[in-house]
């Protein structure tokens, strides 16, 4: 997952950051992005790497400055740059990166032993470079990273607990950190109101309820896993695919009948899923009308699957185009466009 990291101190103005990303990350990054990469039989990530694919000694170079300068043994390893060629490979090399959409950062130390340790940062433009640093370079424990955690966090005073946001080196907030409020002030009433043998009794009702309503579809549908349930259960509709009919064609037919539609396609391996999940405060009578109206619907699958497929038909709107909805969504709100206005109804 990238990383909440601010590269411009450096000229670097990409937003995707990988920062200290762990090796199996690297792994997915590099052969989804390098078309190159493959991953050999013995585990190895694989990478032709270009015509450089060697390190030569000689490609070392070390900037002559008069502080470091008297205790670097120049020679053939350690070869003299001038300040002005370093500063125009620097800003070549800042321009290189600004131009991918994506970089890859490892923070880390060079040396073992920690008195003479030097902090590193690899700044990357592919993911194979990440983990050659990730192997190369001594991590960070977790004793190192924490003072880099976001803010606030929950700190103990010895009397209560606080939110600490007196740090410095934080990566910053990752999100809104309280979460949905009214959320869980609903949560923290309802389990005051109800107290352990209440919460104790919901639950049992929830489990009641999910099993009545597993046994009353199981004629309905496939039913994958043929045991008790806790508080949710799983069908399959995938026998009425042979008439054309698919789970979400059935979900789009519940509304309809003033129903809004349980999880579908979840969990994967089950084909054409249906997850179900009856809570504690329907009643008998709820759960029934439920059983009612998918026995309808199946009724309507075997006599006019068209009517399904193509459903919904009552509602306000009809089907939507979901995935360009995921891919570009539009959250803002535009006024209508009035009638007689150029590009408006006619």
């Amino acid at each position: 997952m990238p990383a909440q990291i601010n590269l411009s101190q450096y000229g670097i103005t990409v937003e995707r950051i990988f920062r200290n990303t762990a090796p199996a990350i690297l792994y997915e990054e590099s052969i989804r992005n390098d078309r190159d990469a493959a991953i050999a039989s013995s585990g190895a990530l694989m990478i032709n790497s270009g015509a450089k694919t060697g390190r030569s000694p000689k490609d070392k170079r070390i900037v002559e400055h008069p502080i470091s300068a008297p205790d670097i043994w120049w020679g053939d390893v350690n070869i003299k740059l001038d300040e002005h060629t370093f500063m125009v490979n620097h800003e070549r090399a800042v321009d290189y990166l600004n131009i991918h959409d994506r970089l890859y950062v490892f923070d880390g130390y060079a040396g073992w032993e920690p008195e003479h340790q030097l902090k590193v940062r690899v700044i990357c433009s592919r993911p194979y470079h990440a983990l050659f640093m990730h192997n190369m370079l001594i991590r960070p424990s977790r004793e190192d990273l924490a003072r880099f955690l976001p803010v606030p966090t929950v700190e103990w005073d010895g009397e209560r607990y606080y939110l600490d946001y007196d740090r410095p080196d934080a990566i910053g907030r990752v999100k809104g950190f309280y979460g949905n409020f009214g959320v869980l002030v609903r949560a923290y009433t309802y389990i005051r109101m109800h107290g352990s043998d209440g919460l104790k009794a919901v639950s049992e009702k929830a489990v009641i309820n999910a099993n009545y309503l597993m046994r009353r579809l199981a004629p309905l549908f496939d039913l994958p896993y043929d045991r008790h349930c806790k508080h949710e259960f799983v069908l399959s509709g995938g026998r009425y695919k042979r008439l054309g009919v698919r789970t979400l064609d059935i979900a789009k037919r519940l509304l309809d009948y003033g129903l809004h539609a349980p999880t579908i396609y979840f969990p994967l391996i089950v084909e054409e899923a249906i997850m179900i999940e009856p809570t504690e405060t329907e009643t008998k009578e709820t759960l029934d009308e439920f059983v009612r109206i998918m026995e309808t619907i199946v009724q309507e699958i075997e006599r006019d699957p068209e009517l399904v497929r193509t459903a919904p038909h009552e509602t306000p709107v009809r089907r939507l185009d979901e995935a360009r909805a995921a891919r570009q969504p539009n959250l803002c709100w535009c006024a209508p466009v009035p009638a007689d206005a150029p590009g408006g109804e006619s």
